[in-house]
């Protein structure tokens, strides 16, 4: 393994030329140092082309030398052109792609120019599409490319980086399926009849929310429904060869002009934009720059590379090129719109900030013409900000926007406001364009909206610390724990808030706000959910009071942990008491906290016997002199339990 510094490509990007130059420079000291065929790995076709026009100069100095070109894209003839081997005398250099990695001897080779990099397909919520990206390759990816040296023979391996490097380079390769969009797929498996992707086997489980961004997205296209089995219109995106959003474009075109329309601007946005420093960021004056381009026959790698783009989507469309620059700007805007309906935006009158239809916030610069507009759609935007950035956009006429509009009768808790809306809408995604009070709302969905209120936001809504609720919920908790055999509801706050419907919903007409909320009596509404037998065993087993000697009737404070309830009870009125009180049919003794005449805990026991004979005579001891008023007999079995102190008489008496 040789490391040559010198060569690295350090850039997070790296552009066409720096790669083809880096590895045309190590194919050429690999030439003039070693013997045999080179193997070099290149990120894909463009640097490829590239590298091969720079080692030309090579064949023309003399030497016997053939330079294949290996990609995916390549004819199975060229392909096998490049794998077959060198004739004698002569040396092969085959430049290829991530393709060459695995499965493939290319006889003869016994060097390997390794770039270090890779294409890699990565989702862009900027642009919500996929793209490849040239990015750094992982250690296995680099020693599965090393292996391809002296397959046949002893070889050597020039890596364009250096050793200390390698410690920044991941491990392995990230399964794409955790990374990539997954809309495309998600459509397929629903066009093979499973609308629950989670129901097919994976190596790698897509993750979840990447596959509800999916779902989410191709009901807005009504390429599936509410339940995620495909549309025929779904099967109408999935016939044609993009991305669903730039295939719902192509069919939300009218005619041959806006097919080639949408085929430019579908080139657009896939690409870095050519014209990132432009004053405006209109996508119709990238358009325009295209036709230009392409009318004049332009030599701009950039614009030739959108240029071959967009001839593919044409091919797909079967159109023939548009190079006027006189159409309406607004229908960019309406091609858009059908790509990303989610990035329909109403402006906020507030220089250059606008609302979408997802309910986020985006501006524009402030000397941006498009500030202006009422109405735009947005192709490309800085995700990553709660008030993002727009970096691609179109005006749109709200004419088209009509057939978008739908009639929603809102029933649903307003966080924000504490109230219940009640309102008939007309939207267009989260965006309420209009709306009217409901005069005669159901009853139902009121009560299922409140359960929904209590579901998200129940610690808001509900006191779930009120004491009565509280000490309720502990009872039940002990007896659950007590007697899991019974069916004993779950009263932990989560489990009230998600079983609201059972417990609470009889008590919700009329709750119309925050404010009536707190109204409710959650501990009787509690109470009263429970059967019969339950609430009778509730009352036998986990009695809420025990009377003391004294007649006193004290209240039990029970623990959800199921721990032994605690009675709380001034020393004095439990004068006689022989036994620990208990509970549950006499299986539990309650935790007697013994208080000082000042409420103070003086001993915490579970053992009354053991306490009158033995702490309770340190106990009088030192609170004898502190409460001279009350009454420490010597024989506390013996003496009358009492809820006050002694007259001055009695205590001269007793002394």
């Amino acid at each position: 393994m040789v490391y040559l510094d010198s060569y690295s490509i350090e850039d997070s990007f790296p552009d066409t030329q720096t790669v083809a130059t880096q590895v045309s420079r190590a194919v050429a000291h690999a030439l003039d140092n070693e013997e045999g065929d080179i193997l070099a790995f290149l990120p894909g076709e463009a640097e490829i082309r590239r590298c091969e026009e720079l080692l030309s100069s090579y064949q023309a100095e003399g030497y016997s030398l053939n330079i294949y070109p290996l990609y995916g894209m390549l004819s199975s003839s060229r392909q096998r052109q490049a794998i077959a081997p060198s004739r004698s005398g002569e040396r092969k250099v085959v430049l290829a792609t991530s393709i060459a990695e695995t499965s493939i001897t290319i006889d003869g080779v016994r060097i390997v120019v390794d770039s270090g990099l890779c294409r890699q397909l990565k989702y862009s919520p900027n642009n919500g599409l996929s793209h490849l990206e040239t990015v750094k390759i992982s250690m296995d990816m680099a020693n599965q490319r090393a292996g391809r040296a002296g397959r046949t023979q002893c070889g050597i391996c020039y890596r364009l980086w250096s050793k200390a490097s390698e410690v920044n380079m991941a491990e392995y390769r990230k399964p794409e399926i955790l990374t990539a969009d997954l809309t495309q797929l998600v459509l397929d498996v629903a066009s093979w009849g499973e609308s629950d992707i989670n129901a097919l086997l994976w190596l790698d489980n897509p993750p979840r929310s990447s596959v509800n961004s999916a779902r989410e997205l191709l009901t807005m296209l009504n390429a599936i429904d509410d339940n995620g089995n495909i549309t025929p219109h779904g099967r109408d995106i999935q016939r044609l060869p993009c991305h669903p959003r730039i295939s719902e474009m192509m069919l939300a075109a009218n005619n041959d002009e806006e097919r080639a329309l949408a085929a430019d601007i579908a080139a657009i946005i896939e690409e870095r934009d050519p014209l990132r420093n432009e004053e405006s960021v209109d996508i119709n004056i990238r358009i325009d720059a295209l036709r230009r381009h392409r009318k004049h026959n332009g030599s701009s790698p950039v614009w030739n590379r959108i240029e071959k783009i967009a001839s593919q989507y044409r091919n797909i469309l079967n159109v023939k090129q548009a190079d006027n620059s006189t159409f309406e700007s607004t229908l960019s805007g309406y091609l858009l719109a059908a790509a990303f309906p989610e990035r329909i935006a109403a402006s906020n009158n507030n220089h250059g900030s606008f609302t979408l239809t997802n309910g986020h916030n985006a501006r524009l610069k402030l000397n941006d013409y498009l500030s202006h507009e009422a109405w735009i759609v947005v192709a490309n935007l800085d995700a990553r900000d709660s008030n993002a950035r727009i970096f691609s956009a179109s005006p749109i006429d709200p004419r088209d926007l009509a057939h978008r509009i739908r009639e929603v009768e809102n029933i649903s808790w307003n966080k924000q406001q504490g109230v219940l809306t009640l309102q008939n809408e007309k939207r267009l995604g989260f965006m309420v364009i209009s709306a009217n009070r409901i005069q005669h709302p159901d009853e139902e969905r009121i009560t299922k909206a409140l359960l929904d209120a209590i579901e998200n936001y129940g610690e808001q809504l509900l006191d779930f610390y009120d004491e009565r609720l509280s000490s309720l919920c502990a009872r039940i908790a002990s007896l659950a724990i007590w007697h899991p055999d019974e069916n004993w509801p779950d009263v932990s706050i989560e489990g009230l808030k998600a079983n609201a419907k059972h417990w609470l919903a009889p008590y919700l007409i009329g709750v119309r706000n925050a404010q009536d909320f707190t109204k409710l009596n959650l501990a009787e509404a509690l109470l009263s959910s429970l059967d019969y037998n339950l609430q009778q065993s509730l009352e036998r087993l986990a009695p809420t009071h025990i009377q003391v000697p004294s007649g006193s009737n004290i209240k039990l404070k029970y623990q959800a942990n199921g721990n032994a309830p605690i009675l709380a009870v001034r020393l004095q009125e439990c004068f006689g008491m022989t036994d620990t009180p208990t509970v549950d049919n006499g299986t539990h003794p309650v935790l007697m906290h013994l208080l000082s005449p000042g409420y103070k805990p003086i001993q915490i026991t579970q053992d009354m016997r053991s306490f009158w004979s033995n702490a309770y005579f340190e106990v009088r001891k030192e609170l004898r002199s502190r409460y001279p008023k009350h009454v420490w007999p010597e024989n506390p079995y013996d003496e009358e339990p009492t809820r006050r102190a002694k007259s001055q008489k009695n205590n001269a008496q007793r002394k």
